[in-house]
């Protein structure tokens, strides 16, 4: 839960902050919980399966991606429905 009481259902994280990087916002405010939102990496940095681990991260999404893919991992983690072709 943030400052102002907001409960996101999905947090997109890129690892490259300006004075933090992902990884600590990880280790801190958003450690794994019970009833912590997912949190997507996002990044143009490698990040291996045993860093996800380690970390807590529910996934990642490698830069550059995809708009299709963005949403589609997005919908994914929120639990809707995957688009179908028609």
């Amino acid at each position: 839960v943030f400052r102002w009481g907001v409960r996101p259902g999905l947090v997109l994280l890129d690892l490259n902050l300006p004075g933090h990087s992902g990884w600590d916002l990880l280790r801190g405010s958003l450690a794994p919980a019970p009833g912590r939102a997912p949190v997507v990496i996002i990044s143009a940095m490698t990040v291996s399966p045993r860093q996800l681990r380690e970390s807590g991260a529910d996934g990642y999404l490698p830069k550059p991606f995809a708009l299709a893919t963005f949403l589609e991992t997005v919908k994914r983690f929120l639990g809707l429905p995957p688009d179908t072709a028609t």
